[in-house]
């Protein structure tokens, strides 16, 4: 039954829209208005088919067969409109008995669609007549109170009432608005040869029946968890943004309608629950001036991507895709849903939201982050200060999902040696691993400085930003594996920076080790510093300043690298990549870099089906024999000019020079960049959230 009501509903779209240019989605609008019995404004100027746009949307209907009852009313209010003209005549019958009663027949109180175009002109005594039509579907009618046939009004104006207080009530009572303009000037051709109108299939209409079906079936559509909080969050900072404008403003009775629209979408949608495709609709809700239409989008948008997340797709069918963990498109990745505002974690202050996260304080309460109710549930944490682990003889590491703000704050463990990774392989003895976080999944890690401890052993769908690790024996990783992550501003100091990275972006980041120890793999590597201090490389590994191996459509571009290694066996050696296979290299720098003293410096041994572009390599390099290499250049040519203009490097934002050392360097994070919107890879049988189900919503 869903599935034909779909169906219908899709024909009816279409059919509604054929002969129209750029209406289809002031259309769908009405026609979601039509369903939930509520009303929608169009705001426009004239000659932009505000008119016809309701008659249209009349068609969708079956006449209904109540005595009395008629399909469609409209009329062009003035200031000098009367009641009569609107609701009808005044019955002199009932006059002669001293009753008040207007014959309704043919008027609003007798139509399923209403248009009243410049609806903010009339008089007084129709729009306070109006007020109980809109918003309870019932007319007094002398003493008498009737219900109405109506189904939607729809009414039109040239201009809001902004700043009128008078008109207010009933501007409230229009829950959807639509602004309505002109045909862009890339579409006029369109108008020249436009199909003639479509005769609405008589099966494709909808009988009151169907509509009245359908809302009692709306009742029973959940709200899950996640879209109570994005709704909440979308209401608080809707009143938080415009607190200083008093156009804007948001009614108890709009908040219950709005529920009912959405609902309405769900169940038209062939769903039991609604989505976040669904909540988007307030972007047409959520405004009064129309100058603020645009705030609202992007507000209502920015909550929702705190909220999106990856999905897999099974297969080519996008309806039967399963949710895979994954971050948003922004700062925000969450799987579970946040704590309502003002719940309560028994000793830890905050509520685990966004704007009230819960404060990390002690060492005490990061401990709480191993509890699968507080670390894997999707809540913020702030830390407040330096936090001293070095007491505690076992650490238990973190598998967590959810949000970790350091606060610019340091977590230090044991200074404790280790072996490293090098000696490992060598067949020594490894020391156990100490990471804080074991695993994170839809996450963002922030602003954090860790010391003697290891960051993440798996990282997997991440967000990480402005974190530092230093402080440590070498031969630990910063971060162990790193897939499908989004990774900026960090730096590594003793650590090598990753063992593998799958599927990932590495930018603004800086290593004073070897950067990935083995495979990258489609990944993006850009605007990154590495200068390689090292003396413990051994015979049993090709090692390569940025990675081992470039693999799978992997891009390098925009990194300085520089070093200073002792080797056991330097052929084992590569200054960027030893092997670079179906990947790219552009626009990178190679600056001093000596193996056991003696001055080498290439791009990549060995090359499969790989592109090399524009590279460069100061000449007292030697490089040997064989290797793939760039172009030479002269120490006096190696300059800001020359790396800004011939490679293209951003020395506005991203890079700056240091005259002392003569050589180019990471800028500082900027201020604001915590607020800017960062996206996150997706691999290829991946797909947002967000984006699935807007494309599988009817109405959007």
């Amino acid at each position: 039954m869903q599935k034909i009501m779909q169906h219908k509903l899709n024909n009816l779209i279409e059919q509604l829209s054929q002969g129209l240019v750029q209406r289809e989605d002031v259309i769908k609008t009405a026609l979601l208005t039509l369903i939930a019995g509520e009303n929608l404004l169009l705001i426009g100027p004239p000659g932009t088919a505000k008119s016809l746009l309701a008659r249209r949307i009349s068609e969708a209907l079956i006449e209904d067969t109540t005595p009395n009852s008629h399909l469609f009313f409209e009329y062009l209010l003035t200031k000098f409109s009367t009641p009569e003209e609107i609701f009808g005549s005044l019955s002199l019958t009932e006059l002669k008995k001293d009753n008040f009663h207007r014959k309704t027949a043919g008027y609003l109180p007798t139509a399923q669609v209403g248009f009243l175009d410049e609806i903010f002109k009339a008089s007084s005594s129709i729009l306070n007549t109006l007020l109980t039509i809109l918003n309870e579907r019932r007319f007094h009618n002398g003493t008498q109170v009737e219900n109405v046939q109506l189904q939607t009004l729809i009414g039109a104006s040239n201009e809001l009432p902004n700043e009128q207080s008078e008109l207010s009530a009933l501007y409230d009572r229009f829950l959807l608005r639509k602004y309505v303009g002109y045909v862009d000037s890339s579409n006029l051709n369109q108008l020249f040869d436009l199909p003639p109108k479509a005769e609405i299939a008589k099966a494709d209409k909808l009988t009151t029946d169907e509509l009245i079906k359908l809302r009692q079936q709306a009742q029973s559509v959940q709200f899950p968890d996640e879209l109570r909080q994005a709704i909440e969050q979308i209401w608080a900072k809707h009143k938080d943004t415009f607190k200083e404008d008093s156009d804007e403003y948001l009614s108890d009775r709009r908040f219950i309608k709005l529920l009912h629209i959405l609902r309405i979408s769900a169940v038209t949608n062939g769903r039991d629950k609604v989505d976040f495709s669904d909540v988007l609709l307030l972007k047409d809700a959520l405004w009064n001036n129309a100058n603020n239409a645009e705030k609202v989008m992007e507000l209502v948008k920015a909550v929702l991507q705190q909220f999106d997340k990856a999905i897999t797709l099974d297969g080519k069918n996008n309806n039967n895709s399963k949710t895979k963990k994954m971050p948003p498109k922004k700062t925000n990745p969450t799987k579970n849903t946040p704590a309502p505002e003002g719940s309560v974690i028994k000793g830890l202050k905050g509520s685990g939201t966004e704007n009230d996260p819960f404060l990390i304080e002690n060492v005490l309460h990061l401990c709480r982050l191993t509890e699968e109710k507080i670390g894997k549930q999707g809540y913020y944490f702030k830390q407040t200060t330096d936090i001293d682990c070095s007491k505690l003889t076992t650490w238990h590491a973190i598998d967590f999902v959810g949000h970790y703000d350091g606060g610019d704050f340091c977590i230090t463990y044991q200074n404790r040696p280790t072996i490293s990774v090098m000696e490992s392989r060598a067949g020594k003895k490894q020391e156990e691993r100490y990471f804080l976080f074991n695993s994170t999944h839809n996450t963002t890690i922030k602003n954090l400085k860790i010391s003697y401890f290891k960051l993440i052993k798996e990282c997997n769908n991440t967000i990480i930003f402005n974190c530092n690790v230093f402080k440590s024996y070498y031969g630990s990783f910063f971060i162990e594996n790193i897939n499908n992550s989004d990774i900026k501003y960090c730096h590594s100091h003793d650590f090598i920076f990753a063992q593998n990275v799958t599927n990932s972006t590495l930018q603004y980041c800086q290593s004073f080790t070897f950067f990935i120890l083995d495979i990258v793999k489609n990944s993006h590597i850009l605007d990154c510093f590495i200068d390689i201090q090292s003396n413990n490389l051994h015979s049993d590994k090709y090692y390569g300043g940025i990675a081992s191996q470039l693999l799978d459509n992997s891009i390098i571009e925009r990194v300085f690298i520089k070093g200073d290694l002792t080797m056991e066996y330097f052929n084992t050696f590569s200054s960027l990549i030893y092997n670079c296979d179906n990947s790219i290299i552009k626009n990178c720098a190679l600056g001093n870099i000596k193996v056991n003293q003696r001055h080498c410096a290439n791009i990549a041994y060995k090359i499969e089906n790989a592109t090399l572009t524009n590279n460069i390599i100061l000449d007292y390099n030697a490089s040997f024999s064989g290797y793939k290499d760039g172009t030479r250049i002269s120490q006096a040519q190696f300059t800001q000019y020359y790396l800004e203009n011939r490679l293209d490097w951003d020395f506005d934002t991203v890079w700056q020079w240091d005259d002392k050392e003569n050589i180019p360097i990471l800028r500082p994070m900027p201020d604001n960049f915590c607020n800017k919107k960062i996206e996150i890879k997706l691999a290829d049988n991946q797909e947002s959230l967000l984006a699935h189900q807007l494309k599988h919503n009817i109405w959007l």
